[in-house]
């Protein structure tokens, strides 16, 4: 398993401080995705994966592209109960 952390900077300025403490760019390609909205823990958010993959993706006449899936972490989780978390789950597609 691998995983990156991402933050998206507010500037280029932003983007070379970034750099000057020693984090990596990545860019992602643009390309199409499929985005799944989860509601609730983290512990849980598996389910959705299984949903995603195992459901949606075999009948959506879609394939997945060799890219990460990556997640988009919209609630702050030291303010908000686990199960009101929300996540942008994203797929990239051929």
């Amino acid at each position: 398993l691998r995983s990156l952390a991402a933050i998206v900077p507010t500037s280029p300025e932003h983007a070379q401080a970034m750099l000057a403490l020693g984090m990596e760019q990545h860019h992602m390609p643009e390309c199409h995705c499929a985005v799944l909205r989860y509601k609730g823990p983290y512990a849980t958010m598996h389910k959705a994966y299984e949903w995603l993959f195992g459901h949606w993706l075999p009948t959506s006449g879609f394939e997945a592209a060799n890219l990460p899936v990556y997640e988009d972490y919209l609630s702050d989780p030291r303010s908000t109960p686990p199960p009101e978390l929300l996540t942008d789950i994203w797929l990239p597609l051929v």
